[in-house]
């Protein structure tokens, strides 16, 4: 049996161990497992950095619909928002690709992880969503809402 050699290999094994050993339940191992490494190594390292603010260069709203155990975050400007990380709470986090000018991005409460050596997404923390904010390479900006469907 080969093992990882590369740093990022190893970074992604440590994660996973680190959150299998960390009490996930027998029934929430798999989930976790489904999920794509590097988004359980990025949630495993984020740190919520604090002092969002509101910018005119990225303007975007966000529509939760708790019943689907999903939200949409709806990027108002016609400039694209770059790779950014989702924050919800201040606790879930998910690194996205980017939305596009007038576009919109839908993502399900089980694809956002609990920041740090956590184990939960923010479907298992049956809360409602509270605040949503995008940190691009610029800073945190405020996300108006969540409204609700």
């Amino acid at each position: 049996m080969r093992f990882p050699t590369t740093l990022t290999a190893r970074l992604s094994t440590s994660a996973a161990a680190l959150i299998v050993a960390a009490g996930c339940d027998s029934q929430r191992v798999g989930d976790v497992q489904q999920m794509p490494r590097e988004q359980i190594t990025f949630a495993a390292t984020a740190k919520y950095p604090g002092g969002a603010q509101s910018s005119d260069k990225l303007r975007a709203v966000a529509l939760d619909a708790p019943g689907d155990h999903q939200f949409t975050i709806y990027n108002l400007s016609g400039l694209p928002i770059p790779q950014a990380t989702v924050w919800v709470d201040e606790s879930f986090v998910r690194l996205v690709d980017g939305i596009g000018p007038r576009a919109h991005l839908t993502l399900n409460y089980s694809d956002l992880i609990q920041a740090g050596p956590g184990t939960s997404d923010l479907q298992q923390s049956n809360e409602a969503i509270d605040r949503v904010e995008l940190q691009t390479a610029d800073g945190l900006y405020k996300v108006d809402g969540p409204g609700t469907k």
